[in-house]
């Protein structure tokens, strides 16, 4: 037997760098060894979101023992490496490689996008390069392509890779390509044809150069710009980006893949949508009501006629003849001071959100119901989860930055994704596993998977038409991987059965160690229900009718506070009755965003008295008497609580449109006209005073929300998570005789509500309401892809263009439901919880 001790093998390199002592995990790359000793290293093509592409060499270095320069950024350092990163050799390489890429790049710096901040011209200047030793036979310009919201320019390409490779690994669209070879090689789109994508503008972003272009040169160049950091308003991730502004206007979008939770990427309407915020569209002056017609009118006028109208409504009827109808789209600020105002200055508590009048439980009583299991989880979780699980939730369209950041997980770390949905979602790359179940099934297929055996396996087989093989192996599989981060979309949160599905899911995460995300719909879904919008809850939800709350902000407001008496949510009802006189409707439109909306205007119209504070004109603003406009996200301060309940800093970019003020400054001087001593000269003072009022933001400095280090420290997530009851039993579905298909309801891509539809590049991509119909229905009916329909329920209605689509399965359609003029969700008649509808071809006249 040998005597030889084995030494044991380590899970550390140890090299050296210049001379420098490092080490660092198996597997780091020359490249990230040196950013570990803070010592640089050029790069041009690299870029650390993606696999190394290796394409420009820029990022060469020596490597002891090799007899030519060694890419540091795709090479895994070995033990006791010696490498030389800056040396005349390395310095005359770097050059000859920049020459390269000079040698038909056309110097049209003066008129480029990218002049300013252009790696290219970086390079070229960090290395000296001072003259061209390089040449080659003429090369012809060629036209640019225009895609609409991008351009692409060959004659400026550098062929880096950088857009196909992250349209590919981090957005999973796919949609580029190289196409050809050598001095004839180019970006194109997969099938040639104009590109029909996400429209992401993750290319665009990304480009070194000014090859992807979006214009922005006729507008501004990048030395004239000035950049604010501020929060995407367009859904609930809670994007960082820069609004880029010249004199006062907007010239672009852009982002940094080192600020914010979103690691640069954005969505279209994130980087596109910038247009609506500036307008033509956007209301300038308050408005009164004269008669039919509304006119224009000076602050103090329309301030003095809702304040006065209001009061003397509840002094006349009584608190409960007052309400406010509220936005998920406000700050936090604006939405701690709307409620302070009416439940401290006029003694009115019945305050909702659409949400909460439609689905109260999943929004301002997620807590009461679900506890420490309550489905607000930090996005650091899908970093270290063990699957992901898309349960009725389309990733890649509900939440597109989501999905991006399961995408790099799974190509990085091998996470496996399941999907279960009622309709045929994509998501690339392919998911390990997908069941797609029929509406109604849910809850029970749920059980199964957590059981998955016996009488619950069989039922949820019959009923979901997953075979039983199918449902057992899904499960095995979430089980045998463990801790599961599940997504839970917009069709878990609008099913009548919501509560009791994710209640399942909260279950089967808590039994195997995960967590789960509840997908919100609005930039301040959560903040504004922790901030109070409902009529159950103060600030921190802490209970109206709790004589400790009462005391408690008693106390902080100065006032005394009677124990209000909780709402029944249902404001729509009580104004159709004439139980509600007196209305305040803030920064929303329920004709669009609320079921059966005539409805909702119908009760509206019965008001004695409606002001409304908005950006656009909408229906809810024709019918009022006050119409007070209000700023939009970019020319105001505050903050927003996102998806995962992480509060984060809105700046102002620009100054308000017109006479438009943020929200919180109407708050403010209504408070002022009731009453209250009101001392807040700036959104901040108001940040302060939730710091130091509400429960669960206690310890969020102004220094944590600048950077938005922290999420809430929500009471109900401090306790021990515990079994959750449910009922499991199939989704009875209404008669579908008359109208046989169901038919579902969300939003897309491109839009979301006025803010998106106000954008023209937005519209040019989406500019109507379409329905997804499965192959097989379209036949049926008699439709083509791309042709008109007409799409009717009890209710009504409405017009819509129709994508033949196998995401849809037959007898299930999708709608978008983000149109004014053709609202999706005014087929739905009060009191209806299950969309059905029928459809067909509307004829040419």
């Amino acid at each position: 037997m040998s005597s030889a001790v084995s030494t044991p093998k380590t899970d550390t390199v140890k090299l050296t760098i210049n001379g420098l002592a490092v080490e660092v995990p198996h597997g780091t790359t020359i490249l990230e060894a040196a950013k570990a000793r803070e010592i640089e290293i050029p790069t041009l093509c690299y870029l650390k979101k993606l696999n190394p592409i290796g394409s420009c060499r820029v990022c060469s270095v020596e490597v002891e023992g090799t007899t030519g320069p060694v890419m540091s950024c795709n090479t895994p350092v070995v033990e006791g490496m010696g490498v030389t990163t800056d040396s005349d050799k390395i310095a005359k390489f770097r050059q000859d490689m920049i020459r390269f890429i000079l040698v038909n790049h056309p110097l049209d710096c003066p008129v480029c996008e990218r002049s300013g901040e252009c790696s290219l011209q970086d390079r070229t200047f960090d290395f000296h390069v001072k003259e061209q030793t390089f040449f080659t036979t003429d090369h012809q310009k060629v036209k640019m392509v225009d895609w609409g919201v991008l351009r692409y320019d060959q004659n400026l390409c550098i062929m880096c890779e950088r857009c196909v490779r992250i349209c590919d690994e981090v957005q999973g669209v796919t949609a580029l390509k190289i196409d050809g070879l050598g001095n004839d090689a180019k970006i194109n789109t997969q099938d040639g044809e104009p590109l029909d994508c996400d429209f992401c503008g993750q290319c665009l972003s990304i480009c070194p150069v000014g090859a992807l272009n979006s214009g922005i040169v006729f507008n501004a160049r990048s030395w004239e710009l000035t950049k604010t950091e501020s929060v995407c308003p367009h859904c609930a991730v809670g994007c960082s980006y820069h609004v880029d502004v010249k004199n006062n206007i907007i010239a672009r979008i852009s982002s940094n893949d080192d600020i914010g939770i979103n690691t640069g990427n954005l969505c279209a309407r994130g980087r596109f949508g910038f247009e609506a915020y500036q307008s033509n569209e956007r209301l300038k002056t308050p408005l009164i009501r004269t008669g039919v017609d509304q006119v224009q009118t000076s602050w103090e006028v329309a301030l003095a006629e809702t304040v006065d109208k209001l009061k003397a409504i509840k002094e006349t009827n009584g608190p409960d003849s007052v309400a406010v109808i509220a936005s998920e789209k406000i700050t936090n600020e604006d939405a701690y001071l709307l409620q302070k105002v009416m439940r401290a200055g006029l003694g009115v508590n019945r305050i909702e959100t659409l949400s909460n009048m439609r689905n109260g439980a999943l929004n301002a009583g997620l807590f009461d119901k679900f506890g420490a299991s309550a489905p607000v989880t930090s996005y650091e979780e899908i970093e270290k989860a063990g699957c992901f699980v898309a349960f009725g939730c389309d990733m890649e369209k509900e939440n597109p930055v989501i999905a991006n950041m399961a995408r790099m997980v799974m190509r990085d770390k091998g996470t496996n994704l399941y999907v279960a949905n009622s309709r045929n979602v994509a998501f690339s790359p392919d998911p390990k596993a997908r069941v797609r179940y029929e509406y109604g099934s849910e809850a029970l297929l749920v059980s199964a998977l957590i059981s998955a055996k016996g009488k619950a396996l069989k039922e949820a087989a019959k009923v979901s038409g997953v075979d039983e093989g199918a449902i057992t192996a899904l499960a095995d599989a979430i089980k045998n991987d463990g801790a599961p981060l599940i997504f839970i979309g917009k069709e878990i949160c609008d099913h009548p059965r919501s509560v009791d599905i994710v209640s399942a899911l909260l279950n089967l995460a808590n039994e195997l160690g995960g967590s789960a995300l509840l997908y919100r719909e609005y930039s301040n879904s959560q903040g504004v229900n922790d901030m109070g919008l409902s009529s159950e809850n103060f600030p921190g939800y802490l209970k109206v009718a709790d004589k400790t709350a009462v005391s408690h902000f008693s106390d902080e407001w100065g006032v005394e506070l009677d124990t209000f008496k909780a709402g029944s949510g249902d404001i729509f009802g009580d104004l159709a009755v004439g139980k509600i006189k007196g209305l305040l409707v803030v920064g929303v439109d329920p004709a669009t965003h609320y079921p059966d909306g005539q409805f909702a205007l119908d009760a509206m119209a019965n008001a004695d008295f409606v002001a409304v504070t908005e950006s656009f004109v909408t229906e809810t603003t024709r019918l009022a008497n006050v119409v007070l406009p209000s700023a939009i996200t970019v020319e105001k301060n505050g903050t927003f609580t996102n998806n995962e309940g992480r509060p984060q800093v809105v700046r102002q970019a620009v100054t308000p449109v017109g006479e438009s003020r943020a929200e919180w400054e109407i708050f403010n001087d209504i408070g002022t006209r009731f009453g209250m001593k009101l001392s807040y000269d700036s959104a901040s003072d108001i940040t302060c005073e939730i710091a130091e009022t509400v429960k669960g933001y206690e310890k969020l400095t102004m220094s944590k929300l600048a950077w938005g280090d922290d999420v809430v420290n929500y009471p109900a997530k401090r306790g021990k998570t515990s079994k959750l009851k449910f009922d499991a039993s199939h989704l009875v579905l209404p008669d579908m005789k008359k109208y046989p298909y169901i038919a579902l309801t969300g939003n897309t891509l491109f839009h979301l509500d006025s803010l998106s539809r106000a954008s023209e590049a937005l519209n040019n991509i989406e500019p109507q309401t379409f329905v997804e119909v499965s192959p097989e229905d379209a036949e049926r009916e008699k439709i083509a892809d791309g042709e008109e329909v007409l799409v009717e329920s009890s209710a009504g209605s409405i017009k819509a263009v129709a994508h033949v689509t196998e995401r849809s399965p037959g007898g299930v359609l999708f709608m978008s439901k983000c149109f004014e003029n053709r609202p999706a969700l005014s087929l739905m008649k009060r009191g209806e919880h299950v969309l059905t509808v029928r459809f067909k071809k509307v004829r040419s006249s």
